[in-house]
Formats: structure tokens, sequence, C-alpha cells
């Protein structure tokens, strides 16, 4: 085995990786295996057999391109390549986290406009990540600012968990990964199980973010959908009819202004109905002092991740509890809290007192 300083020339190197690309191709000729291909829909025994001869084909190719790129690109550019490959991960962490890629049709297109107005993202800033990304061949712009998908982006679309792998964080691919990921749901369930009683109970689920969660949970409460997070709909208020507004992972990374705008549409309903309460289930970032060193560095990373990729900002309790003052005089909330080594969030129990 060659070691990295190996002075294999860059000749020899391209026959060597053309003689194993020949042998790897004559292998699946012989044995009827489909030619690898990007586009959707493609599939091939060349991905996922273990046989010895491809294994080891494929192990040899891949080692004799690394060397021969390394070769061609020098020090300095391999190592400013490797350095900035974080950029196009962060740029697929965010496509994962607000899906992106479920919102355009797998033997279809997708105009970032489109893409931008569904996800609530700028459109501009969009584009740029959809660009990174489909310069690695995820995703394929097929024409200005119009995207389409590969294989490598069909396999995130069509394989949850696996794209929870990927993700780690904020993606969830079922009910237990996202228990083990995310500490939200169970602030949420701790919370249905201790105040849910009786009837005339209705769930108010804003951008519909928690729908599969609360059918799965609680399949007999009535829920509604509330699309447009500026614009409240009616939702048949009267006195009979207590109405629970939830909120989950749309404050965190929108601004302070916005945010007071979001919270400010709830007023004039909950001044309508007393008994109403608006949850709010978002992400912290934690007090010096809530945790040992070592485990407080996995929320402060988070701190960092959110600052560089989403040009945002973690807010402590206290922040938050400004920005509710800010909203309106007459909130009054509480909050739980529940942290996972991946996660520390806070449920808020908003209320709004009746102005004297």
């Amino acid at each position: 085995m060659a070691g990295t300083s190996d002075s294999t020339t860059m000749l020899a190197l391209a026959q060597d990786i053309l003689d194993q690309v020949a042998r790897l191709d004559s292998y699946i000729n012989r044995h009827s295996i489909s030619q690898p291909s990007l586009a959707v829909g493609a599939s091939t025994e060349l991905w996922t057999s273990h046989s010895t001869e491809i294994e080891s084909a494929r192990s040899s190719v891949f080692g004799l391109t690394r060397q021969l790129t390394k070769l061609l690109a020098g020090p300095h550019e391999y190592l400013h390549e490797y350095v900035s490959s974080n950029w196009e991960h962060g740029a697929l962490y965010a496509l994962l986290e607000f899906n992106i890629l479920e919102k355009i049709p797998l033997n279809g297109e997708a105009p970032v406009s489109s893409l931008a107005s569904q996800s609530h993202l700028p459109e501009k800033k969009l584009l740029s990540v959809l660009r990174l990304i489909s310069c690695e061949g995820i995703l394929d712009e097929v024409s200005e600012g119009v995207f389409s998908h590969t294989a490598i982006s069909e396999e995130l679309v069509k394989d949850k968990k696996f794209k929870a792998w990927v993700g780690l964080q904020y993606v969830l691919a079922d009910g237990n990964l996202e228990q083990a990921l995310d500490p939200g749901n169970t602030l949420f369930c701790d919370w249905f199980h201790g105040n849910l009683h009786g009837d005339g109970i209705l769930i108010v689920d804003v951008e519909g973010r928690n729908t599969a969660f609360l059918a799965d949970q609680f399949p007999s409460l009535s829920v509604q959908t509330q699309v447009d997070r500026l614009k409240l709909q009616p939702c048949g208020l009267n006195d009979n009819v207590r109405v629970v507004y939830l909120i989950k992972n749309i404050l965190w990374n929108c601004s302070d202004q916005d945010c007071i705008q979001i919270l400010r549409t709830f007023v004039p309903t909950m001044e309508k109905s007393p008994s109403s309460v608006l949850l709010i289930n978002e992400m912290m970032s934690p007090a010096l002092g809530t945790f040992e060193r070592h485990v407080e560095k996995g929320y402060r990373r988070r701190d960092v991740t959110v600052m560089t990729m989403h040009n945002a900002k973690q807010r402590t309790e206290e922040e938050w509890r400004m920005l509710f003052a800010r909203a309106s005089p007459n909130f009054t909330f509480d909050v739980h809290t529940a942290s996972t080594s991946h996660s520390y969030r806070g449920l808020w129990e908003v209320h709004l007192r009746r102005a004297d």
C-alpha cells in the first residue's frame, strides 16, 4: 500500500485508475449489473454489493483518485479545499432543517422563488445555498434558479432515517429518534397530559409543524392548522372553547422585531378568549453555570452553529422574557425546560392578562 508521500507519477496513477475501472466495468457487465447513474430513480448493485471483487476495485479507485487529486492540487489548494468544505456541510444542513428537498418534486423541478415562499426564507440567500449544493451534484440547477433532484437528494427524500442520520441535529425520522435527539415533543406531551382535561379544547397548530405528532400521541384532539403565522384564521371562538395555539421552531431564526410582530397577532384573538393559551416551543441558550462545562460545550457549539449557518442568535431565557414583555405588557408567561446532549429547549406557556 502506497503511503501519502509516495512518489508515483500522475501518469502512473491515472493508468492505475483506468485499469481498476476497466476491471470493475468488466465485472458488472459479466454479472448484468446496471451501470451507475446519478439520475433520479437510478439503482445499481455496484453501490450495495459486498462482492470482494467490487469492494476491492472501488476501494482502489477511491484511494488512487484521492492521491491524484492531492498531487494536482498541491498543499495550499488541497488544504484550502479541505477546510472550505464546511460550507457545503452547512448548506446541506440548512436544506435538511427547512425540508427544502421535500418541496422539490421527485420527477419535476421547482424555482427558488417557490421554495423560498414555502419555507419563509429570503430568496437570494436560499439561492446561494441551493447553488452551492448543486455544485456538489446533490441537486441539479436545470435552468436559471430552477432546481431538480439527483439520485443523491432523492435518497434523502425517500429514506427518512438516513436523512436523520445525515442531519443529526434537527432532522427527525420517526418518533423514537425525535425523542432521542430533541426534547421538544416531550415538553408538549408533559404539558398536554397535565392541562388538557374535558371537552371544548381546540388546538391551533401554527404552520402545521406538529400535526403528525399530535395525531399519533393525541388522536382525540381537535386540531386546526394555521398556515399564515401573521394572519390568524377564524376558528369559531366561543366561551365554551379553550384554544391552545402551538408554535414550534418558528421564532428561533426571526429577528426580535419579527418575533414581536408574530406574537402581537395573537393578542386580539386571546383578548376575545381569556382561557386561550399560546405554547411556544423553541431552543434556548442556557445561562452560564446551568450545566457542567463538558455538557455546556454542546450547547455553545449549537449557539455558534446557529450564528454562522443561519445568521441567527440563540436567545437566553432572560432574552425570551424581554421579548414577550415587549410584544405585550399584558402577556404573562412561564417556562418549562428540558435538555438532551443535543438540545436545550424551553416550552413557554403564554397567557394574556385582561387589561384594566
